[in-house]
């Protein structure tokens, strides 16, 4: 193992304290400079094999699997004290006959010992850490023995001394122990990255995916919320269905509800009411409607798009492109990214993952609490889709349109894997199977092999909704939708929609 350098007295007697490559900032920067951090600002990911599965496995660079599963963990020394509750801060460092302590850290090493390191497990698997003021997201696995992280390349592993205590110890018998507390650490202040943990269910999966595909659905207590076909154009409607147990096909109730007279992209039902971006002639609105009755309210009577409904706001574009937030009666707004991004979606609490239009078209993240952009690739990337730690996408060449090939980033190693074969646009993820255009998919596990045939034949249908229970997909004729199905994973069954 490469070693840590966490003798911090030769370190500090040298007149140079460093992690992993990464220059001490001060204590109260926030700049993501720390390896272990999701990413740096600009730099291209690695191009290599990526480990994602959130169970257990060898430590071995690139075949690191995230945090022990607290199904599959041992019981910890003290039943009282989880692991994964609170903080581990540094509580004493021995080093070439000298022990300091953290009243003493601020005097030799001129930080605090919550400044010098500070852990936080994660049930997911992942865990934050904090390391010489900075911060950032690393993966963590678990034995009857020790604790491990993975950072920055290399692996870091604390022997479970005592209860509430961790110890780290280079050959040379240097150590560090880490005790646990309840309390966050003052230092950490408004630490975005404390709230960062972008692990995405298969739920989380299949809504990204749905959200990719213009969100043109949305499914609560048995009704369907979305586009209806009318003579001579689409309603926004709702339809209650029977999951019709013990059969292939849902079974739609002939009463169809409209509730406006356009079709719409971005449905979020929230409560009494249906929030959406209607598709004008003219522009895309953020509308609502109640659907206890009543006209749909223009919410915002300029164009917008990429909707998300979040803790009694509304997150969209605006006219200009530019990401914004207001309250639910479109009042209010606040500006949170000044620049055209689009594909903007919440993938953990207060971080949205966007493409950049700036940055080549680009990946990046970006904190609402501390305003903070961190680019994730610099190719040109579009439909954005997470599942667990890794982040599918399809890119295209540079300065030039061609075949769309599949790409999948982790956004905690960075590790990187390419595909090689084209794709189409509509891409779809539901945890278990990877789908494109034309009713094509395959096992995730094999993701590198999906392509489709959209380039000879043309778009013939498109994944534009999907759930654990349910698929929906559209036929295609030209620029036309010619039919609608509603399929019941669990069978396969598809039933037309109206």
């Amino acid at each position: 193992m490469k070693k840590f350098t966490l003798m911090l007295l030769s370190l500090t007697l040298a007149g140079t304290l460093c992690a992993c490559g990464a220059e001490k900032a001060p204590a109260d920067d926030k700049a993501v400079t720390q390896e272990a951090a999701v990413s740096h600002e600009n730099e291209p990911a690695a191009d290599k094999a990526a480990a994602s599965d959130k169970s257990a496995g060898d430590k071995k660079a690139g075949s690191w699997k995230p945090g022990a599963s607290k199904e599959n963990a041992p019981a910890p020394q003290n039943e009282s004290l989880s692991l994964t509750e609170g903080f581990w801060v540094v509580d004493s460092i021995e080093a070439e006959g000298v022990t300091l302590t953290p009243e003493n850290m601020v005097e030799y090493l001129e930080t605090t010992a919550a400044d010098i390191m500070t852990i936080s497990f994660r049930d997911s698997g992942t865990a934050y850490l904090r390391l010489y003021g900075n911060s950032g997201l690393t993966l963590w696995m678990e034995d009857d023995e020790s604790i491990t992280l993975s950072v920055a390349g290399e692996y870091m592993s604390f022997s479970k001394a005592a209860p509430g205590m961790l110890v780290y110890e280079e050959t040379d018998g240097s150590r560090m122990v880490l005790k646990h507390q309840k309390a966050e650490p003052d230092e950490l202040g408004q630490d975005a990255f404390l709230s960062f943990d972008p692990v995405f269910s298969k739920a989380d999966a299949c809504a990204m995916s749905t959200f990719m595909n213009y969100g043109v659905y949305d499914i609560e207590d048995n009704v369907l919320y979305g586009p209806h076909r009318v003579t001579g154009g689409w309603k926004l409607s709702y339809r209650r269905f029977d999951p019709n147990e013990g059969n292939s096909f849902v079974k739609f109730s002939d009463e169809i509800v409209d509730l406006d007279d356009n079709y719409p992209n971005f449905v979020n039902k929230v409560g009494d009411y249906l929030y959406y971006i209607r598709r004008d002639d003219d522009a895309e609105r953020l509308c609502r409607v109640n659907l206890a009755g009543g006209a749909p309210e223009v919410l915002y009577d300029k164009n917008s798009s990429f909707l998300s409904v979040i803790d009694d706001r509304l997150y969209f574009t605006d006219e200009n492109n530019y990401f914004v937030s207001t309250d639910l009666d479109g009042n209010n707004m606040t500006t949170l990214v000044d620049k055209p991004v689009f594909y903007v979606y919440p993938i953990s609490d207060g971080w949205f993952i966007y493409q950049d239009d700036e940055n080549n078209e680009g990946l990046a993240i970006f904190s609402v609490l501390q305003g903070q952009d961190i680019t994730l690739t610099t190719c040109r990337s579009y439909s954005p889709i997470i599942l667990g730690t890794d982040l599918y996408y399809f890119t295209l060449p540079d300065g030039a349109e061609g075949p769309r090939t599949m790409r999948k980033l982790n956004l905690i190693t960075r590790e990187e894997e390419a595909g090689e074969l084209p794709v189409g646009c509509g891409i779809g993820i539901d945890g278990d199977k990877i789908y494109t255009t034309n009713n094509n998919s395959v096992d995730l596990a094999d993701w590198k092999s999906l392509t489709c045939n959209e380039a000879e034949v043309g778009m013939t249908d498109v994944d534009m909704y999907l759930s654990p229970d349910y698929r929906i997909d559209h036929d295609w004729e030209g620029d036309r939708i010619t039919g609608r199905y509603m399929f019941k994973n669990a069978t396969g069954g598809g039933e037309p929609i109206a």
